[in-house]
């Protein structure tokens, strides 16, 4: 009988909110090491193909661009060291930037010198 009421204790306790922002806790820690694995391997790549370029024979080292060595370089610091605080200030810009145009507050100086 005491095993049936900690079971009906347990599911009377049970909170869809306190489980949602358990859950967005969780995810948030597990996505940012997923960033932040993806920058390290972003930077392992951007320093194999830079020695491989330095290093290989020209014909076979015209496989990548310099920029896209760069952008791997820029790139895979940002998420290696921001991790999701990186991801989560960019879709917090972009929200910001969405709602500004929708309400009105922003508007473009060169429309509103021709018009």
């Amino acid at each position: 009988m005491s095993s049936i009421s900690l079971l009906s204790n347990a599911l009377l306790t049970f909170d869809i909110g306190s489980f949602l922002q358990n859950s967005t806790s969780t995810l948030k820690f597990w996505g940012g090491l997923f960033i932040t694995l993806c920058g390290l391997v972003m930077l392992i790549v951007a320093g194999f193909k830079t020695a491989k370029k330095l290093i290989g024979n020209p014909q076979q080292g015209g496989q990548i661009s310099w920029g896209t060595v760069v952008a791997l370089i820029i790139f895979g610091g940002a998420f290696f060291g921001g991790g999701i605080a990186f991801i989560i200030t960019i879709a917090n810009g972009g929200q910001k930037t969405i709602m500004d145009l929708g309400t009105g507050a922003t508007y473009l100086p060169l429309f509103s010198i021709l018009f």
